[in-house]
């Protein structure tokens, strides 16, 4: 497994879990991210780079 696909695990594990331990929590969450994900006065391409850019900027390793 890559690490990558390692990384996408353990996301989506943690997802799993805090949507078991925390529904109400994790569906606002999931709305929110649904709702700015869209495209608007930025396209979502550019949402996307600027999400990869942030990721960047802070040394994010996920």
């Amino acid at each position: 497994m890559s690490v990558v696909q390692e990384k996408l695990a353990m996301l989506q594990q943690g997802q799993k879990v805090l949507k078991e331990k925390l529904p109400g929590v994790m569906n606002n969450f999931m709305g929110v991210s649904q709702s700015v994900m869209q495209n608007g006065k930025l396209s979502l391409k550019e949402k996307k780079l600027i999400a990869i850019a942030v990721s960047v900027a802070i040394h994010c390793e996920t």
